[in-house]
């Protein structure tokens, strides 16, 4: 078990309710999933046990009462969960969230293996197609008042004239004798043998074999259909957000259909940055401003013109708190978070004369000389 806080693992509050806390999972789930991360594999599977772990507890009010009240000692008590059962494995948790299918192999929800157990005999549960993962870029300006888009993608659907067999004229395939696997045996150890049922490389578990080539498909047993998804981007909505198509994505014979995941990428904006719920605006001032005080106009996300003064003496990187002039906040009529101007200062460039050096001795109080 982790001995990290699995507040922090998921980056939430202590009060967060259920809903904060799947959001949460789901999010750096999808951020840190061992395939989507094949160059980082080994930071990524140590976070995403991680997360797994943390989502578990926090998520029931039970275990999450004797986490808040007695740390993971507590749990320890309870062998893992508080409840006297081991963790679910990761990738349980993962699939409850994002689909994925069985098979002997296991599948995850991004259509890769996960590893094969060593218990004996198959899985007999259908696979699932892999997953289409599809990043959807969207400017700030969307995500803060919401958006509809319609996007068209191509669809893998089974061949109308071989029915996905990727041939005509089907037989049984004679090297499994249509069962679809073969029985290999393999020893591992001093008289002992391992049973293990392997699907068929010749039809690859089809159970049947073509004898001609269907022309339509040219073998594949698919073909590409245009489809359209329209996406409701609620204002509010975040970077790498998500919205799920389940059952909507491609087909292949003898496999339930995949899914479509759509993933919200935030575009840089010119003028905002955004940390959270909240908004940034890095605003350049003079010298002579950051004295005598400075007037900003700028134009909000909503097309608002926001106007503030500062009429104090502005030191460099200080800010303007402007509330409730940040990001809408998802699903909670009226609420927004908060606007921050940083002030940067510009200092002049220009070599000041003697003149205006006296000048500026007489207003500023300056270092008097040894």
């Amino acid at each position: 078990m982790s001995t990290n806080n699995y507040y922090e693992i998921l980056n939430i509050e202590k009060n967060a309710d259920s809903e904060q806390i799947k959001k949460a999972y789901r999010k750096l789930a999808m951020k840190w999933h061992p395939d989507k991360n094949p160059y980082n594999k080994e930071e990524a599977e140590k976070k995403f046990k991680e997360l797994s772990e943390a989502y578990q507890v926090l998520s029931n009010p039970q275990k999450k009462e004797i986490y808040d009240s007695y740390g993971e000692e507590g749990l320890k008590n309870g062998d893992g969960d508080g409840d006297g059962h081991p963790f679910n494995s990761p990738d349980d948790i993962f699939k409850m969230f994002f689909g994925g299918g069985g098979g002997g192999f296991g599948m995850s929800p991004f259509g890769t293996s996960m590893g094969m157990g060593m218990g004996m005999g198959m899985d007999t549960r259908i696979n699932k197609v892999e997953q289409k993962i599809v990043n959807i870029p969207l400017s700030l300006k969307e995500l803060y008042n919401g958006s509809k888009k319609k996007i068209t993608l191509k669809i893998k659907h089974l061949c109308t004239k071989c029915n996905g067999f990727g041939g005509l004229n089907i037989k049984s395939c004679h090297s499994c004798n249509g069962n679809g696997f073969n029985i290999i045996n393999r020893a591992i150890g001093p008289g002992m043998i391992q049973r293990m049922q392997m699907a068929c490389q010749t039809c690859n578990g089809q159970k049947k074999i073509a004898e001609t080539k269907c022309s339509l498909c040219n073998g594949d047993g698919r073909n590409n259909v245009e489809k359209q998804f329209l996406l409701i981007i609620e204002p509010g909505s975040e970077n790498d957000d998500f919205k799920l198509f389940k059952d909507e994505g491609d087909e292949k014979i003898n496999e339930e259909k995949g899914d479509i995941v759509f993933i919200f990428k935030e575009e840089k904006h010119k003028s905002f940055i955004r940390k959270g719920n909240d908004l940034i605006y890095n605003h350049d001032i003079t010298l002579g401003d950051s004295i005598v005080g400075a007037h900003v106009i700028l134009e909000h996300l909503n097309g608002e013109k926001i106007t503030s003064h500062e009429d104090n003496i502005i030191k460099q990187n200080s800010q303007t708190l402007l509330k409730n002039k940040g990001m809408p906040i998802k699903n909670r009529n009226n609420c927004y978070g908060n606007m921050y101007i940083v002030y940067n200062i510009k200092y002049p460039t220009k070599i000041l004369s003697d003149i205006e050096k006296d000048i500026i001795r007489k207003i500023l109080p300056v270092t008097e000389e040894l």
